[in-house]
């Protein structure tokens, strides 16, 4: 990679791969490098390695790590052997300064500055109202966050909706999800509506399913493979019922937003009839909730253009 002295480093850190780029104020990431999480030991030697690849030498940094931030110490959620003391990384790289996002914070950042080129609309097409909105996303794990407009701009809300317990509704979804916590324990959200979430769907609905990978899921259901699409399509029915019980929790009449790798990974399957089926099958409000716009973030990197933001922000 060429060198680079642009003053911003933004990252986006989920629990099985991480990104890294560099902007300047008002621009879009580049410089785009992508690490396998299980190939660097630690944070920090990711963030080495990127800065010794590319040359850059940023003042300020904003990372987005899937992770409950409280503090300047912390671990990623679903990779604990990652420890984080931002301070230390400011001192090792010499950094101004510092700071971190929950990951789907992040991608709420982003939200204002997606271009109609970035977004799939799910549903029929429809003007958003001028409240809330809501991204929502399946990857390693689920993640959650709002955007809340407030005088002169907008407020990022994060949240753990992933974590959020997670059961069956209909009479034929009870033994899918019994066999589900018969293999898993008391279920989360993100339990099944995650990367391995799709291979523990589809295990549920065929215990002798050959699929050992949400990719091999994803890619059966998307050449008609009859078991594949059984899975995906109750998952993505599964995901609309959720994206709609948490629309409706704040309102998010300015729309609600697919993002995630596994999300953008599922691309067209979220065209579907059963993703706005679910979505709207909350009663007494489906005609609130019909009004309500459905986009999939089809941007490569969300997460790292709302570190941008963020960091704009930091920089006034």
């Amino acid at each position: 990679m060429a060198g680079n002295s642009a003053d911003i480093l933004v990252a986006d850190i989920g629990g099985s791969k991480s990104r890294f780029a560099v902007a300047a104020h008002g621009g879009r990431p580049h410089l785009i490098g992508r690490f396998d999480n299980d190939d660097v030991p630690s944070l920090d030697e990711a963030i080495a390695r990127y800065l010794a690849d590319t040359g850059a030498k940023p003042r300020v940094a904003v990372l987005s790590i899937a992770a409950l931030i409280e503090g300047r110490t912390f671990v990623l959620t679903n990779r604990p052997d990652w420890r984080v003391d931002l301070d230390a990384i400011a001192r090792r790289f010499g950094f101004q300064r510092i700071e971190a996002l929950n990951d789907f914070e992040a991608v709420a950042h982003s939200l204002p500055r997606l271009a109609a080129e970035d977004l799939l609309t799910l549903g029929r097409p429809m003007p958003a109202g001028p409240g809330p909105k809501l991204v929502l996303g399946p990857g390693t794990g689920l993640g959650t966050a709002s955007l809340i407009p407030i005088e002169g701009g907008w407020r990022v809300v994060p949240g753990e909706g992933g974590h959020a317990t997670f059961g069956p509704r209909t009479a034929e979804e009870f033994p899918v999800f019994a066999r589900l916590i018969e293999a898993n324990g008391p279920l989360s959200v993100e339990t099944v509506l995650s990367g391995r979430g799709v291979v523990r769907l589809a295990r549920a609905l065929d215990p002798s399913t050959a699929h050992a990978t949400p990719e091999a899921i994803v890619d059966g259901a998307m050449q008609g493979e009859p078991a594949a699409s059984a899975t995906m399509r109750l998952f993505v029915q599964l995901m609309g019922r959720v994206a709609g019980d948490l629309a409706l929790i704040v309102r998010a009449s300015g729309g609600l937003y697919v993002g995630g790798g596994l999300g953008r990974g599922i691309g067209t399957l979220f065209t579907q009839p059963s993703f706005r089926e679910g979505f709207e099958d909350h009663p007494p409000y489906q005609p609130w909730l019909a009004k309500v716009p459905t986009q999939l973030i089809t941007y490569r990197d969300p997460g790292l253009l709302g570190c941008v933001v963020a960091a704009e922000k930091l920089l006034i």
